[in-house]
């Protein structure tokens, strides 16, 4: 099941829609069919997606938003780069990457301490 929720410019939450995907997986269209759904509901707007990195959805909101900002989900990318880095660095990349996701503010002392390991 995929959720989409919405922040309004006064800070509400809002839950915009959810969908239940099929066996067949994601594709394209069905991310436009999902996302052309939310128009009448009252979405005219999107300032910045943030998804995880599912197939075919960046395409999308591309096509149906085009106006929007994207930004991959910062959890996912925390969880994603240990994959990348060489074998013997994977857990302190981890740990470090965690360490910075859950800082206060903007998190600049977890960065520096990442940057110099």
């Amino acid at each position: 099941m995929y959720i989409a929720l919405g922040i309004k410019p006064d800070g509400r939450r809002e839950t915009l829609g959810f969908w239940l995907s099929r066996a067949e997986g994601e594709s394209v269209k069905d991310w436009e069919d999902g996302l052309d759904g939310l128009w009448p509901r009252g979405v005219k707007r999107v300032r910045i997606f943030i998804p995880d990195d599912l197939p075919g959805l960046e395409e999308a909101i591309r096509k149906i938003f085009p106006e929007a900002d994207w930004q991959l989900c910062g959890l996912h990318v925390v969880r994603n780069a240990p994959n990348k880095a060489g074998k013997n660095d994977r857990k302190a990349l981890a740990q470090g990457l965690k360490a910075v996701y859950r800082a206060e503010g903007e998190g600049k002392e977890a960065l520096r301490k990442l940057r110099e390991r």
